[in-house]
């Protein structure tokens, strides 16, 4: 992760996308099903101070770990369609919480989730 101010208070993120992986959660009638899809873009921004924040985390839908391949196969073919639809797009609008730049911080980022779109160039 790379951080850089913008201006007075904002400040720009930049993940690497070589070791960086969105994690996913999905309940289950028995259990909940734990996995990753890798980052392929990992560019945002946000303001402390006013909580705006903005950018575009983008992960592949094909590219995905859930511990068994069967599962992560019929979730790639019959949801995601991930053949499609390779990509999955979050793009942030604020935040909620306390950043605090100079340490630790703890706080959520709210915004947008696109699935079944066609990949922009």
């Amino acid at each position: 992760m790379r951080a850089s101010t913008l201006g007075a208070q904002q400040m720009e993120v930049r993940l690497n996308t070589d070791t960086t992986k969105a994690k996913f959660l999905l309940g289950d009638v028995l259990h909940t099903v734990h996995g990753t899809f890798k980052l392929t873009k990992g560019d945002l921004w946000f303001d402390p101070s006013s909580c705006k924040a903005g950018g575009t985390l983008v992960v592949n839908g094909a590219i995905s770990e859930s511990g068994s391949h069967a599962r992560d196969s019929r979730m790639k073919k019959k949801i995601l369609e991930s053949d499609i639809y390779p990509e999955i797009t979050f793009t942030p609008d604020r935040i909620e919480g306390k950043v605090n730049l100079s340490g630790h911080s703890e706080f959520k980022l709210h915004g947008f989730f696109t699935i079944h779109a066609r990949p922009t160039t």
